[in-house]
């Protein structure tokens, strides 16, 4: 497919590139490090379906924005079956985001994402760390380390894209009772421990990259990540303020 919209295209720059092979985020990541010094970034999941104004309101959101400081623009998407017929909109988060949040939730969805070119470059210089941690999501990844180095991530409630479900999501939606209770037995069964462990390794690898504000929040949210279950809990609510945690 790509071969021949190539070919169809011949003064447009399309390029097929070999992934690692590894999965959806090894791949993302691999892709992140081939952005171009000055380009923007937006990923694009082969699956879902763009709607006209998907680039345009992350391109107004950059214009607006100081062209040095890295921004994260994300947008909602509409839920859809396998043949696009809407379902539902994905949820519209009320919270601020910051990094302190950035470490505990995922929500900014990588398939609504555009992000400025010093927002990319920052991802360049964190991309390898964040793959050699095998960091469970680009996205939360990407959000992180843009909140932690003070960049500025904007949630449009706009739905800018059709998020097909079909059998074969690697990730699939959030919002129904089905996905949360999988959800709740990954936190039960340690698995959310080892995505929240996996992003602090690739943070900490990163650290030059964050803030010294970020860096300490960091090293006290490592530290309760060590600790014994209710003590962890404990210390973790001492160190983010409730408003942060979900």
């Amino acid at each position: 497919v790509v071969v021949r919209f190539a070919d169809a295209h011949p003064t447009r720059d399309v390029r097929l590139i070999e992934g690692p092979r590894q999965g959806a985020t090894a791949n993302f990541l691999s892709l992140v490090e081939s952005v171009a010094p000055g380009e923007a970034l937006a990923f694009c999941d082969q699956d879902d379906v763009w709607l006209p104004d998907r680039l345009s309101r992350g391109m107004a959101a950059l214009a607006a924005h100081p062209a040095g400081a890295p921004l994260q623009h994300v947008t909602r998407t509409t839920i859809c079956d396998d043949n696009l017929r809407p379902l539902a909109p994905a949820p519209l988060y009320r919270r601020l985001p910051s990094f302190r949040n950035a470490l505990v939730q995922a929500c900014t969805p990588g398939n609504t994402m555009l992000v400025n070119p010093a927002g990319a470059a920052l991802m360049r210089a964190g991309a390898r760390a964040a793959a050699e941690a095998k960091v469970i999501s680009h996205d939360w990844w990407s959000y992180q380390l843009i909140s932690g180095a003070g960049g500025t991530v904007v949630r449009d409630p706009a739905q800018t894209v059709l998020y097909r479900q079909h059998p074969g999501n690697v990730m699939g939606r959030n919002d129904t009772l089905a996905a949360r209770l999988a959800r709740l037995r990954g936190l039960g069964g340690g698995a959310y421990g080892g995505w929240l462990s996996a992003n602090v390794r690739a943070l900490q690898a990163s650290a030059t990259l964050l803030t010294p504000e970020a860096r300490a929040v960091l090293d006290r949210f490592a530290a309760a990540l060590a600790m014994p279950g209710p003590q962890a809990v404990s210390y973790t609510h001492l160190t983010l303020p409730t408003s942060d945690l979900v």
